[in-house]
């Protein structure tokens, strides 16, 4: 098997308005949330992450304690922050930014950096 290098592929796309390919994720400058385009409802939709009670987990602190079902995401724009307890049994995405752990990140989960 030969592997070739094709270099970087845009995937996401950011800025105030959305893109034309509906097949990118869309980081909204004027919101700071990822949005993915639903052929369902033929609209951009604020992607799922964790809990939709509390959207995105950007920092965890120190007294708190999260848990990343499995089958989902946690899609972060800059840096992310575990003071406290983050089990992850999904996908952490963080974009352009370091994943900062003072705390304890456990779980089967991934973590991709982007």
């Amino acid at each position: 098997m030969v592997t070739k290098n094709l270099g970087l592929v845009k995937a996401i796309h950011t800025g105030s308005t959305a893109p034309t390919n509906t097949m990118m994720l869309w980081y909204n400058t004027t919101t700071n949330k990822h949005y993915a385009y639903s052929s369902v409802s033929l609209s951009w939709k604020l992607l799922a992450n964790a809990d939709a009670d509390f959207g995105a987990i950007q920092d965890v602190d120190i007294d708190a304690e999260y848990t990343l079902a499995a089958g989902r995401q946690n899609f972060i724009y800059g840096d992310m922050t575990v003071e406290g307890t983050f089990h992850n049994e999904g996908m952490i995405v963080v974009q352009d930014g370091d994943l900062i752990i003072d705390g304890d990140v456990d779980g089967d989960g991934d973590i991709e950096f982007i």
